[in-house]
Formats: C-alpha cells, sequence, structure tokens
C-alpha cells in the first residue's frame, strides 16, 4: 500500500475521557486486525470546546504503529484516518495517562476517502484535463460532491431508450455536452459570488448578458468548450466505488509531526496567513469581511482589525517584512494596506493610476513581490511591485512619496485582461527582475529598470504556472496549477532546467515555498488534502496528509523563527468548505 493512503475522510471518532492532570499522556498504538504495525497514520484528537490553544491536534504513527500526543492536551474526542481502511475496534488501558489501541481493517472501496482529485485519475492526461482542473478548482476542490451528484443525474436522464446501441451513445453524449455546458455557465456565474462583503460587484445586481461576457470572466468561451467536451467524455457516473487510488510518495510525517487545527467563524474567509517578525500571532487576511486576523496560536484567542475604509477592500495576499509589518493586497477599490503590529495602525495606499483606461483606473490589486525568504521586496529605488490582475498589469508603489505607476505585461491573442490572469510576482536578489505568471499565459520578467517585460516564457494552455518561489541563487520554482508539475528555472541563465511531475497531476499546486533552513520545497496543493514536500538534492516528492476532508489549500507561510508552517482552509466562496487556521511542525 502507498503512502498516500493516508489522505482520508474521517474513520472512527469515540469519546475520549478526561485526562487526569496537566501532564498525563495521551499515546497508543494502530494496527491491522493481523496486529501489524500500520505506520505514518493519522490520529486526532478534537478537544472540548473552550479549550486553549488549539481545537484539534494530529499527531502520526511511527514504524512500530506508535503514537503520542504533547502532554497536557485535554479531554476530546479521537479520530483515525487512512484511506483504504475501516475502523474495527479501539481499546484503552489506564494508568499514567492512557492507551489507546485502533485496530484498523482493510477496506477495498475508496470512495468515501478518498480527495477529489482521484475522480480524474482515469482520465487520459491532455491539455483539455489541464484546463479543467485549472478553471473549475481555482475556488474549491473538484468535483464536488453537489458535482458529483449532477454527474450522476445526467447518467438517469430518461429518453433515447428507442434508440440502437450507437444512436443511444450520441444522445447521451448530447445530453452530457449540454449539462456540462449548462454548469460550465453557472459557475462562470458564480465567481461573482465571492466578492467582499459592501461590494458593488453582486450577482444578484448584474444582468445575466454581464456575467456571462468572456470579457469580464476569468476563463472565455473556448475555454468552456474544452471543459464542456472534457467532463462530457471523462466525468464518472457513478461515485460509490473506487478501487484504487495512489500516488506513490514516501510519507513526509513521523512520530514527531504535530498539525493543530484552529476553527475561525464561518462567516470569515481567511484565505492568507502569516507570521512576521517579533510577533507572537499569526495574521491572516480575510477577504469576505474587510478585516485583519490576529491569532494567537497558544491560547486561540481571535482578533479582528477592521481595514478602516469607507467601502468594501477584500483583503486578498498578506506577507511581513523585514520590520515586522505586515502587508495586505486588495481586490477592491485599489488599495494596498500596510499594518503595524505594535501600534495597531493602519496606512493606506490607493493604487489606481490617474489616466489609466483600464476599467476606469481600477487596479484590482493582486499580489505583491517578496524575496526568497517569503518576505516583502524593494527594489533599488525603494519601490514595491504589484500585479493588478483584472486588467493584466504590473505596478509600482514607493511607500515614501506615494507614486504610483502602472505598466502593461504580455498581452495574449484571444484573452481579455482578467482572463489572461496576471497572477503571482516576486523580486530577483538585485531587485531588476519582478517575475510574474500569468494563469493562461506566460512567465516573464518586467525588468524595473527598463520598464518592459523579457525573458518571456510561454506555457500551453491549461498549465497553469501560478504563485512561484525563487531560491538564494536564483532558481525560480514554478507551479503548474493545471498540469499538475513543478518547473525549475535558472534565473542566470535564462533557460528551464527540469520539469517534475507531481505524483497526483490533479493535486492542483497553487503555490509552492522555498523552505532556505531545509533546502526544500513545499508545495500547497489545492485538491488532495494534503502537502507535498519537494528535495531538489534528491529531485523525490514526499507526502504530508491534513486530518481533514475539503483542506483545500493556496500560499503556504513559515515561521521566522521556528520555521513551523502556516497555512489555511480557503474554499470559495464562504461556507463550501472547513474555516481553519493550520499550524504543521513537520518533526524533521
Amino acid at each position: 500500500m502507498t503512502t498516500h493512503a493516508l489522505v482520508a475522510g474521517l474513520l472512527l471518532a469515540t469519546a475520549l475521557p478526561s485526562i487526569a492532570g496537566d501532564h498525563a499522556l495521551l499515546s497508543g498504538r494502530v494496527t491491522d486486525l493481523n496486529g501489524q504495525a500500520l505506520a505514518a497514520t493519522a490520529v486526532s484528537l478534537e478537544r472540548a470546546a473552550g479549550s486553549e490553544g488549539a481545537r484539534t491536534l494530529t499527531v502520526f504513527s511511527d514504524d512500530d504503529g506508535l503514537f503520542r500526543f504533547p502532554s497536557g492536551v485535554g479531554a476530546g474526542t479521537l479520530n483515525v484516518r487512512r484511506i483504504g481502511f475501516h475502523p474495527e475496534s479501539r481499546t484503552t488501558a489506564g494508568g499514567d495517562g492512557d492507551r489507546v489501541h485502533f485496530a484498523l481493517r482493510r477496506d477495498g472501496n475508496l470512495a468515501h476517502t478518498a480527495p477529489a482529485s482521484a475522480w480524474l485519475a482515469a482520465a487520459p492526461d491532455s491539455g483539455a484535463k489541464h484546463l479543467t482542473v485549472l478553471m473549475c478548482t481555482g475556488c474549491h476542490q473538484f468535483p464536488t460532491p453537489r458535482i458529483r451528484h449532477y454527474a450522476t443525474a445526467m447518467a438517469t436522464v430518461p429518453g433515447g431508450d428507442a434508440l440502437a446501441a450507437d444512436a443511444r451513445e450520441q444522445w447521451m453524449r448530447r445530453v452530457r455536452q449540454d449539462g456540462w455546458h449548462a454548469a460550465v455557465k453557472y459557475m462562470r456565474a458564480k465567481a461573482y459570488d465571492i466578492f467582499p462583503e459592501g461590494s458593488d460587484i453582486q450577482i444578484a445586481r448584474l444582468p445575466w448578458k454581464t456575467i456571462q461576457d468572456e470579457r469580464f470572466a476569468l476563463f472565455n468561451d473556448a475555454d468552456e468548450n474544452v471543459i464542456a467536451n472534457f467532463l462530457a467524455d471523462h466525468m464518472p457516473s457513478q461515485f460509490d466505488y473506487l478501487g484504487r487510488y495512489s500516488h506513490d510518495a514516501p510519507s513526509a510525517a513521523n512520530s514527531r509531526t504535530v498539525i493543530r487545527e484552529y476553527p475561525l467563524p464561518d462567516t470569515s474567509l481567511v484565505r492568507e496567513v502569516v507570521v512576521v517578525r517579533g510577533s507572537p500571532y499569526i495574521w491572516g487576511a480575510d477577504v469576505h469581511r474587510n478585516r485583519l486576523l490576529r491569532l494567537d496560536p497558544d491560547t486561540g484567542e481571535q482578533r479582528w482589525f477592521a481595514v478602516p475604509y469607507d467601502g468594501a477592500t477584500g483583503p486578498h495576499t498578506i506577507v511581513g517584512d523585514p520590520e515586522g509589518h505586515v502587508w495586505v493586497t486588495m481586490i477592491e477599490n485599489d488599495i494596498l494596506g500596510r499594518f503595524d503590529p505594535a501600534s495597531e495602525q493602519w496606512k493606506l495606499w490607493k493604487l489606481n493610476e490617474t489616466g489609466s483606461d483600464v476599467f476606469g483606473g481600477q487596479a484590482v490589486v493582486h499580489d505583491i513581490a517578496y524575496d526568497h525568504t517569503g518576505e516583502l521586496a524593494r527594489d533599488a529605488q525603494g519601490r514595491v511591485w504589484l500585479t493588478l490582475v483584472g486588467s493584466n498589469r504590473m505596478a509600482s508603489l514607493h511607500p515614501e512619496t506615494g507614486q504610483v505607476r502602472h505598466y502593461p505585461a504580455p498581452p495574449v491573442a484571444g484573452r481579455s485582461g482578467i482572463n489572461i490572469t496576471l497572477y503571482g510576482t516576486l523580486l530577483s536578489a538585485d531587485g531588476r527582475c519582478a517575475w510574474f505568471s500569468q494563469l493562461n499565459g506566460y512567465v516573464g520578467c518586467f525588468n524595473t529598470e527598463t520598464l518592459t517585460s523579457e525573458s518571456l516564457v510561454a506555457f500551453d494552455p491549461g498549465a497553469g504556472p501560478r504563485r512561484m518561489a525563487i531560491d538564494a541563487q536564483g532558481t525560480l520554482w514554478i507551479p503548474l496549477f493545471g498540469a499538475g508539475q513543478i518547473v525549475k528555472y535558472d534565473t542566470n541563465e535564462r533557460r528551464e532546467i527540469a520539469r517534475y511531475p507531481l505524483p497526483d497531476r490533479a493535486a492542483a499546486p497553487y503555490a509552492v515555498t522555498w523552505d532556505e533552513r531545509r533546502g526544500v520545497l513545499w508545495v500547497g496543493n489545492s485538491n488532495v488534502d494534503g502537502l507535498y514536500r519537494f528535495d531538489p538534492a534528491t529531485e523525490r516528492f514526499a507526502w504530508l496528509p491534513l486530518p481533514r476532508a475539503k483542506s483545500y489549500l493556496r500560499q503556504v507561510a513559515l515561521h521566522p523563527e521556528s520555521n513551523d508552517l502556516v497555512v489555511t482552509y480557503a474554499h470559495l466562496p464562504v461556507g463550501s468548505g472547513p474555516s481553519m487556521v493550520v499550524t504543521i511542525e513537520p518533526g524533521d
């Protein structure tokens, strides 16, 4: 059995009696029914409401099947998770703390425990598949339970019974095509339902013609045709049985790995988090409620700071700087914000450019350039660089003078600015190159001295280059969200060195984070409930599962002191997945 058998849904939940004493240990063993150890199995403790710190803690069994929680975790409910196994029994022995034995039975049906990506595994690798993953997984995992129900319902549409077998199959394919076209049109409309509270862009206020206009959509009419045809040909119609799913990657989890989950209000949507220098807190951008989160990981206390602006702002991307400030880009009203944790004061800049003819000068600010440490970077002139996602433009801001300039990024034939989707950006060590990615276009260098784009790298439609990372030697790491690959690019020689397929090509790698201390790359995946760790020295991936389904990941942040990982579960729109901040001690 492969290690990807760690991804799972809830397999066992039993009430755990209160543990006596603050230093009592909760430990145990996980085996199969023959008593053979099951290594790297996730065991979670759902703690009682009101407990300090994380609500849920997850640890993993070692090669002997043994697991142990940190001391003093308190009472709660135990869950054990391993794909391909069914719980058979749990026994508890008393003594100095609690010792728990889980016995699991192998289960050949993975339908209820495999990640969403498993349902795409049988489809042949193609540009159409890449485009489907890119467009359909941009907000939430795909296929969702609702999509699976929809696919099953299409298979039972009445009619065509009198036709011969070949004619009936053609008739059924037209039904599937029409059905998937309708679904894609619906999702194009739902994209207008992800804007923050107070936004003027609301699905209920806009004419259907405007909503379906390809000039204002993340994907155009040609994309719709490709996706609908792909789904008509390759999306299963039955989802009650899945006999096989694996990704053949060794485990990145061990007996020292600890994952902590902190639930957030269901009405919030904290898409990204960061820890900044000098602050004990985790900071998060709530794109839905127009505010900044401060989370104390020791106590679990949450405090919220509203953006001081009369109108919607949509805080989106969040990074720290070497001085310990929190910088936040905002997708509404052209705003970049800087928050000082010490004074709890905001500084806001408007990033619209006077005289711009794009969207009336609006910026639609998306990403802010950072360096190889993940902190905000400036060029030699002291400017900050950003991407303007709606208009396919780069922007520069001089924070001291307030000067703002916009610069066109390379166009892509047949696509509007919004469906080119200018996305991530980062800055080279010398500040001369703001590397950028377009989801439906290029990765390239915007030269901050000549103010022109250069060294353009084109990708096939659907590949979807997204949030990149750069290391201290100038190696650029590019995640291909749709194609399920990581590209290694030498920025000094300006050439691609290698391309590494993820073990699960439908994992949807949203972002990569360079870990300078470990010398590895962390891959935040959207469609598989876990992370990959990639070691450039061995050119091998390892797998770190997360403790619950629908754990949609975006950017992975690193704690500046402990080097622990900090992420969120961040489905769109609000309520379509768990809302949590998550910290990960890899245990290495």
